[in-house]
């Protein structure tokens, strides 16, 4: 081998190292022979539809519900979807029905009074409601017109709805002391007062009088009733007072009833023992008097009448 084609290591790792210039060969390791690029097969995936699940309408006999899921799926869709449109037509108008059951109960424990003034419950609340409609967004003027007439209506006096002074109870309690010994210190007053005890003095006499009366035996019984009749005017006395109480307890009216015709019959017995005596003294005496001017002889049947006569005057 000569020295000029000899070649150095050295160079040999110097050529190698240098970059290699345009349209230099490359090696034939690494020279790739150009490829016909073949187009990718899309390979077409297909997505299962998710089906949704239909309930069997509950309505269904148990027998039928078995065999649901048997049933196509567009039969199952559309009796489902007819089952839920007959439920929406159904309930509709659940929430009316439900706000009118509502209603009425609040308005039923006021339908007296809203007929007794020819009204109706919807006009009622109707009103009700404009009147809270025009309190909160009405003008001062239309405010205060409404509550004077609400007041009309109703009688309620205006000038007691203003706000009264607060006063320190202390105070008012030493204001109503001073009142009553001012009072206390008024000569009309003090006269006043001595006269009502003077009167009820003499009235307590009188009542401690009557009820000692043997004669008004009943009045421990009555007393209770006497008072407001003395107070009430109906009787002007307190022995009437003691007569109608008397009469108006059934007990104590059939014991005096009685009492009365016992005193009738003896009064009647006694007149008639007295014409008998008298009429046998005057027996086989010389007459006085010419029959013409002599007085006729009443029969015993006449006095009996007679005397049932004033028996009946008695007792009315």
């Amino acid at each position: 081998m000569t020295v000029e084609n000899e070649v150095s290591i050295e160079d040999e790792i110097r050529n190698a190292m240098k970059p290699q210039e345009e349209g230099d060969d490359l090696p034939e390791e690494v020279i790739t022979e150009d490829v016909e690029e073949k187009p990718e097969v899309e390979t077409e995936v297909t997505e299962t539809p998710v089906v949704e699940k239909i309930d069997a309408p509950v309505a269904l006999s148990g027998a039928i519900k078995a065999k649901w899921h048997e049933l196509p799926e567009d039969v199952r869709a559309e009796w489902s979807k007819r089952e839920n449109d007959i439920h929406q037509m159904m309930t509709r108008h659940d929430g009316e029905l439900r706000l009118g059951r509502e209603m009425k109960e609040v308005v039923s424990p006021y339908m007296a009074i809203i007929q007794a003034e020819g009204g109706t419950p919807a006009g009622a609340v109707r009103d009700l409601l404009n009147t809270a409609y025009v309190l909160r967004t009405g003008s001062p003027q239309q405010k205060a017109q409404l509550l004077r007439q609400v007041a009309e209506q109703y009688g309620v006096d205006l000038g007691q709805t203003q706000p009264q002074e607060q006063i320190h109870p202390v105070i008012a309690q030493m204001q109503q002391e001073l009142q009553t010994l001012r009072q206390q210190a008024n000569p009309e007053v003090i006269e006043k007062r001595l006269q009502e005890k003077m009167e009820y003095a003499t009235i307590q006499s009188e009542v401690n009088a009557f009820a000692a009366n043997p004669a008004n035996k009943h009045f421990d019984q009555v007393k209770a009733f006497m008072a407001p009749l003395l107070a009430s005017g109906q009787a002007k006395d307190i022995q009437e007072a003691y007569d109608m109480a008397c009469y108006a307890n059934p007990a104590i009216r059939s014991t005096l009833l009685a009492e009365q015709n016992a005193a009738l019959e003896a009064k009647r017995k006694a007149e008639l023992k007295a014409k008998k005596q008298a009429s046998a003294s005057v027996t086989g005496s010389p007459e006085l008097t010419s029959p013409s001017t002599k007085a006729p002889q009443k029969s015993l049947e006449d006095d009996l009448r007679d005397q049932m006569r004033e028996a009946r005057g008695v007792i009315q």
